[in-house]
């Protein structure tokens, strides 16, 4: 019997990480329950929407299923929907949400029920998979079951279509049949099902360009991904395998084709190869591939994982990844790269004092990164982080000409010798050197005109020389290899 519950959603206050001005906690869902974000989008105006899970605590009990939220730029709810029961047989996930051009959510996932429950806005089945559109009041518009198994991903096309991928061994999605074991359908924006196809193996994320061609990976086999690029009539037109743990996969404008993931020592992409530097040889790694299928850009984050990925217009790069300090405290980094692969500014959420958090999804709008997943505690709480693309560490930094002298570091990257020159120096200038949680880990005061220091001791990583001469500030990017 389906029971309705009150779901309160508890705002918590920022004080879980203080890293800058730029960087806000905007929400963290609480439900005396574990709760967690799948996915984070954004329509045009600016709008947040999230949908993810709820669960009962551990050894408790309690109502279980999904939700989708939608708030403003500033953080302010305007509609939360949600789907639960109390039955310790039945249960919901959603595992994914895209956002169309109107401000329709469309929203993904699989569902446990028997058929004698009634049905929960129009979810009913044994473990189905179901696609769902609501309209930008929250209003539920339809509702499609799909074949038994866990459909994993969505995404609203350009051209309108909506694309969702998952697992599914055998059933049927509308007249088409499905032998698994995975699958690929496309969907109209009525609901009908134009084509649903079997693939080889399930489907963890799936994308399209501007010309109406998708793209998704696919996981044969364990550690084995495939990433397939298919034209508007389904043909495939190129297949890349790779030997990791698959991440996400995203699309530009101009029809290239970024996936991220983890590795295990060293892979080859083309003719680059990347090898993890983490604990164990782990590492996470950014391919992107041109419209002919070719390898033009492979980078190697210095990180245990790679989750999220986004693309804005101008073909930045954003993703989140997992670092480890010192194990096994971890800190979430969000990384923004230009179209060459160069990093331009690194966030970092330091853990709390009881979890770290996971980032599995994240969206640019503008000059604001939302970053949305869930902790790492037992008590799991979803969170959503919303960025600023100001200053990385939150430093107030003057104008070049505010500054009495011109100065340049270098080499940068550094493997660990760091000249510092400073023109017309005729008075102490302070150096300072940060990492990405504004930890100062070296400091000096210098006279000369030209200094040099060997910082060979630092981890390898990302930091920022401060260089501060009376009340004037200026901060420069270093990579240290």
């Amino acid at each position: 019997m389906k029971k309705k519950y009150l779901i309160i959603f508890q705002i918590l206050l920022s004080f879980h990480f203080s890293i800058g001005q730029n960087q806000q906690l905007l929400k963290t869902m609480s439900y005396s329950a574990r709760t967690s974000v799948c996915s984070v989008e954004t329509d045009s105006t600016g709008n947040i929407y999230i949908a993810g899970n709820f669960s009962p605590p551990y050894h408790g009990s309690g109502p279980k299923g999904i939700f989708l939220s939608k708030y403003s730029s500033a953080g302010i709810l305007f509609w939360n929907d949600t789907c639960h029961y109390e039955s310790s047989g039945i249960w919901y996930a959603c595992l994914g949400i895209s956002v169309d051009k109107a401000g329709n959510t469309y929203i993904t996932g699989a569902l446990q029920a028997d058929s004698n429950t009634t049905p929960c806005k129009g979810y009913q089945g044994s473990a189905n998979s179901f696609v769902s559109k609501f309209n930008s009041d929250g209003q539920v518009i339809w509702v499609k079951q799909i074949c038994n198994g866990w459909s994993k991903t969505i995404s609203v096309g350009e051209n309108g279509l909506i694309y969702v991928g998952g697992e599914c061994n055998q059933g049927k999605i509308d007249s088409f049949t499905i032998n698994g074991p995975g699958f690929i359908a496309v969907y109209e924006k009525n609901g009908s099902c134009i084509k649903a196809l079997s693939t080889d193996g399930a489907i963890y994320s799936v994308t399209s360009d501007a010309r109406s061609n998708y793209f998704y990976f696919s996981h044969p086999s364990m550690y084995q991904n495939r990433i397939n690029k298919c034209d508007s009539n389904h043909n495939l037109i190129w297949s890349h395998n790779t030997t990791s743990l698959g991440g996400s996969i995203k699309a530009d404008k101009k029809g290239n084709c970024y996936f991220t993931g983890q590795m295990w020592g060293c892979l080859t992409f083309g003719n680059t190869t990347v090898c993890g530097s983490g604990q164990n040889g782990y590492g996470a790694f950014i391919c992107r591939i041109n419209p002919s299928g070719q390898f033009d850009l492979v980078i190697s984050a210095d990180s245990t994982a790679g989750y999220g990925i986004d693309i804005d217009d101008f073909g930045n790069i954003y993703s989140t990844c997992p670092i480890p300090i010192n194990p096994p405290i971890k800190n979430l980094i969000i990384t923004k790269y230009d179209a060459f692969g160069n990093i331009q500014k690194t966030y970092a959420i330091p853990r709390h004092a009881n979890y770290w958090y996971e980032g599995r999804s994240i969206k640019a709008f503008n000059d604001v990164i939302y970053v949305a997943g869930y902790t790492s505690s037992e008590c799991m709480l979803g969170f959503l982080a919303k960025i600023s693309e100001a200053n990385p560490i939150g430093i107030k930094e003057t104008k070049d000409s505010e500054l009495q002298n011109e100065f340049n570091v270098f080499p940068n990257p550094t493997g660990g010798i760091l000249n510092i020159k400073i023109n017309n120096n005729n008075e102490t200038v302070s150096i300072e050197l940060t990492n990405t949680l504004g930890q100062i880990v070296w400091n000096k005061k210098i006279n000369d005109k030209h200094s040099a220091f060997d910082i060979s001791h630092l981890p390898h990583g990302i930091y920022f020389v401060i260089v501060k001469q009376n009340s004037a500030v200026k901060t420069l990017k270093l990579l240290k290899q």
